[in-house]
């Protein structure tokens, strides 16, 4: 799975290791996260207490299923079948 993601490279008779991020793929991801963290702050003040209150449950959720074991912060795909949809998703 991270072969085909690019984030591990497969050398025959070596094994496998994991590729080291070029620069800008760094920074590609930061530009990302600050969007979308800031668009949550945005939407934080204009939202009501439910979708406040789904926004906790979910960090909970994960947080919890970090602690168990279940998911890992490394691998967020682990535990996103089991946490609840954000509001407004699709």
């Amino acid at each position: 799975m991270l072969v085909g993601e690019g984030l591990a490279i497969r050398e025959p008779n070596r094994g496998v290791s994991v590729v080291t991020p070029r620069a800008d793929s760094v920074r590609d991801v930061c530009r990302a996260r600050w969007v979308l963290e800031g668009a949550g702050v945005q939407a934080w003040t204009a939202a009501d207490g439910g979708r406040r209150q789904r926004v906790r449950d979910t960090l909970e959720a994960y947080t919890e299923a970090v602690r168990g074991g279940v998911a890992s912060y490394e691998e967020p795909e682990r535990a996103a079948p089991r946490l609840p949809r954000l509001p407004g998703g699709a």
